[in-house]
């Protein structure tokens, strides 16, 4: 049996895409990442000020505007003193620098799923003049992951479960699967899709992009991101703020790559509705504000996306089933995600959940602990709302049937409902939030095939749970007790020889407690964190057996497409 743990989603090489806006090179010496301007994220300051925003918005604005952190401007920071950056409320700077990354394979991480992703109304936003297209992006990620994989010999690329059971097993190496997220897949194909009016046509090119893909050593495929594709519909959240029009920036890249809005469905069981007021770009990126009177039919419903699965995306689900290879299911709209569940299980196919949130541990609206300090009808909602990103139980369920796997996600925790203490106790967007996510996986899946999912780059982490301006649900009386902080040792003192050697970056020294999960190398510390919260090591077995499952899962994919 394997020993390990799992993080099925990362972005080690996302410099590449979106524009440029995550600085810093992963391969490149950790003092080489300098102060960095503008430019160095491939844009001026106004535009890299705003993704930084954008990025930053549901914590200083929805959920914790009382932190007190630095402006969320942007600050060149860097080597040698690394004081502005990482963060782990900016993902604009790299986070998966391998010295980083080896601190996290030391700690246990045996597995690591890293995904080639863009977008590219970013890419044109922050380019100026070009636009960084996905199957460019994908390309060149792709091979910055293999030379980043190539410079360090604790890492291997595992392209079938055997050679991931080699890596890990018998060499006892970090194995890295490739994988792809972007917007609009059928862009990987050279060519343009025939269209269903030719439907043996369409099929053929269909296989034709996986072979593509699967050609190019990509093994876990997310087929639906953050707008509508050939394929299907993705998963409606995430309303935001632009020069202080209200809008939607997913719909906002849906209009530019498809040239409409979404349409929505209402939905009892959601929240999550998109506003009235919307914003599009045109090709030269200059930004136009409209009005969707459709959004404002069924009040009191949530929205969700009413494109399903395609019959592209059918064809699509069914090859990448035939090739053995991994399907995310995360991103998908409710009713394309019914869809691919229902292919999946016909054929007894396992799929994974890549960066997992879930449905059933949303706090309604009505709840006192869904509103911000002092709590009340009159406070700010606390996120996560509930939207068709998260999945449900019942969904939970059809996954472990299926003998796949889920992996809550670090990135968003938000506030969800706790499994540890008191819900007041709780700081949004710390290690409490995930623990109690992973808990509720672990229970879900009755003990197995549970990882967990870094997911860094344009957005939130898990925050800390010490310090001045953590913000609480609840009445203001209550507050965290601030309990058991990871204790840390002094290197080459002898001091503390049983505790956790802290992590240093030129001048920097990291501090789970109060920097939270600011990079990939702080994953040791937040378990360590998590077991301080009281989390018995019984229950971290699935963790620690997620690479097991994730092979196991690969094996049944292959079986299952005919490819054993």
């Amino acid at each position: 049996m394997l020993l390990g743990i799992a993080d099925t989603h990362t972005h080690p090489c996302s410099q590449l895409g979106l524009g440029g806006v995550v600085y810093g090179d992963p391969a490149a010496p950790l003092g080489a990442l300098g102060p960095c301007d503008g430019a160095a994220h491939g844009g001026g300051y106004e535009l890299l000020d705003g993704a930084m925003r954008v990025s930053r918005q549901v914590v200083q604005a929805a959920t914790a505007p009382a932190l007190q952190l630095p402006d969320d401007r942007h600050h060149p920071g860097g080597a040698p003193s690394f004081e502005h950056w990482p963060r782990w409320d900016d993902g604009t700077h790299q986070q998966y620098h391998q010295d980083w990354i080896r601190r996290a394979y030391d700690g246990g991480l045996r597995l690591m799923a890293a995904l080639a992703v863009n977008n590219q109304l970013l890419s044109r936003l922050m380019g100026e003049d070009h636009e960084t297209l996905d199957r460019d992006a994908v390309d060149h990620q792709l091979d910055a992951i293999r030379r980043l994989v190539a410079a360090n010999s604790f890492m291997e690329v595992a392209r079938s479960p055997a050679e991931l059971r080699r890596i890990v097993g018998r060499d006892d190496r970090l194995a890295v699967v490739l994988g792809v997220e972007v917007d609009q897949l059928e862009r990987y194909h050279p060519t343009p899709s025939p269209g269903p009016a030719a439907p043996s046509a369409l099929a053929h090119w269909v296989d034709d992009l996986v072979t593509r893909l699967y050609d190019a050593g990509v093994r876990q495929v997310t087929p639906l991101h953050l707008s509508d594709n050939l394929f299907g519909g993705f998963a409606l959240y995430g309303n935001s703020t632009l020069f202080g029009v209200p809008y939607n920036p997913f719909n906002a890249s849906n209009h530019y790559l498809n040239r409409r809005y979404v349409e929505v469905e209402p939905e009892p069981a959601l929240e999550f509705r998109l506003t009235r007021d919307q914003v599009h770009f045109d090709p030269a990126g200059a930004f136009h504000a409209d009005t969707v009177d459709a959004y404002d039919t069924d009040p009191g419903q949530g929205h969700r996306n009413a494109q399903g699965l395609t019959a592209a995306g059918a064809l699509l689900i069914r090859a990448l089933l035939r090739r053995g290879m991994i399907v995310d299911v995360d991103h998908m709209g409710a009713k394309t995600m019914a869809a691919t569940l229902a292919i999946a299980e016909a054929g007894d196919y396992p799929l994974l959940s890549s960066h997992t949130s879930f449905l059933d541990l949303a706090i309604p609206a009505g709840d006192p602990d869904g509103h911000r300090d002092p709590g009340g009808a009159a406070a700010a909602r606390l996120g996560p709302i509930p939207s068709e990103l998260a999945i449900s139980d019942r969904t939970v369920e059809r996954l472990r049937r299926l003998g796949g796997m889920v992996s809550p996600g670090l990135v968003g925790t938000g506030n969800v409902r706790v499994r540890l203490g008191r819900q007041a106790d709780a700081p949004v967007h710390s290690s409490i939030m995930w623990a109690s996510s992973y808990l509720h996986a672990a229970r879900r899946m009755h003990g197995a095939g549970v990882g967990l999912a870094t997911d860094f780059t344009l957005a939130p982490s898990c925050g800390p749970r010490f310090g001045a301006g953590l913000v609480y649900s609840g009445p203001s009386q209550r507050r965290n007790p601030q309990r058991y902080p990871v204790a840390y040792g002094t290197p080459g003192s002898g001091q503390g020889s049983d505790r956790l050697a802290p992590c240093v970056a030129g001048s920097r020294r990291f501090d789970i407690n109060t920097d939270g999960l600011a990079h990939i190398g702080l994953l040791p510390d937040l378990l360590q964190d998590v077991a301080n919260l009281g989390v018995p090591p019984e229950d971290l077995v699935p963790l620690w057996s997620s690479v097991e499952a994730y092979a196991t899962m690969w094996e049944r994919c292959l079986r299952a497409g005919g490819q054993a």
